[in-house]
Order: structure tokens, then sequence, then C-alpha cells
């Protein structure tokens, strides 16, 4: 079966827990085959048609991804972060600023992990990646005074949750 996304399990150690533990994340590459018909159907169509098609694509890859997750994960995911050094990552980052201490790359940073609360902010995290299940994030909160200070990894991975919270199924 061909997955749309690049999956995780661990294996490999890229960060550390809050409690000093090893994390460990191996990365399972998504296998794409191209079929074949369409190429050739699109590659026949004018130019600009093709333009079009693709800009349709592009502006839908949110919402794919975001069903391929909740597919891939049984709708049980959540987010988990690792501190990465500043000074190496910061110019490879994506700046967030939080508009309060509830977002969840603050929930993400303060908690190791967390779920989302509702599909707007899965949706929200998705397109601040640019349409990926993973990032790296200076995140500016309002309760900083310096700025940022540390660079995060964050990623979607699939989550145990209690059964008194389970991710919501609401469409965005």
């Amino acid at each position: 079966m061909n997955h749309p996304l690049a999956v995780y399990a661990r294996k490999y150690v890229i960060g550390q827990e809050a409690n000093g533990e090893q994390v460990l994340l191996q990365l399972i590459p998504a296998v794409h085959q191209c079929n074949v018909q369409r190429v050739a159907k699109y590659r026949s169509l004018p130019i600009e048609t093709r333009k079009t098609k693709f800009g349709d694509l592009l502006k839908d890859l949110p919402d794919r991804i975001m069903a391929s997750v909740k597919s891939w994960t049984k709708n049980r995911c959540g987010i988990v972060s690792f501190e990465m050094p500043l000074d190496v990552y910061k110019d490879f980052s994506l700046d967030v600023f939080p508009n309060d201490e509830n977002h969840w790359a603050i929930r993400a940073i303060k908690n190791r992990k967390t779920t989302f609360k509702n599909d707007g902010e899965m949706m929200d995290f998705i397109r601040s990646t640019s349409s990926s299940t993973a990032g790296l994030f200076n995140v500016y909160s309002q309760s900083q005074e310096n700025g940022c200070t540390s660079t995060y990894f964050i990623i979607i991975v699939p989550m145990d949750i209690p059964s008194h919270e389970p991710m919501h199924s609401s469409v965005v």
C-alpha cells in the first residue's frame, strides 16, 4: 500500500524528553508509484490547464494530508516536540507567534507532547508546515521577554488518548 506521508516509529535517537530519557524515532519513507496513463494524459494537456490542475491539487493538499493522518493514526494523533540547537537550525525554521498560551505549539513545548483540541488546530499545524507532518519551529510566545530562545522539532505522531479525551472529528 502506498502512503502519501512519511511516518515515524521508534528506532533512532533525535531528541530527549523532559525527564532526560532519550526518545527514538525512525523515518519510514513514503513510497510513490506514478500512474503511467494519468501522467501521459496530464502531459497532453495545454500548459495553462496543467497549471490550473496543479494549483487545485496544491490547494487540496492540506485536507488530503489531514485525512491521511487521521487514517494512519486511527483518529488518535497528537504532536511531540524536541528542543534543537538554536544556532544550528534557526535559519531553517518556521516562525510561529501564538496569540495565547493555549496554542498547540506552546502546549507541545511545555508538555513535550499534546493532542490537538480539534481539527482546526491540526489544520493550523499542517498549514504552518506548508503541508507537512513535521517541522522546525521558532516559537515566540507572548510571555517571552527576549524572543525565541530555542528551535523545536515538532511532529505529528499516533497517540494513546484516554477515552475521556477523544480527538475531535469535526471538519474544518
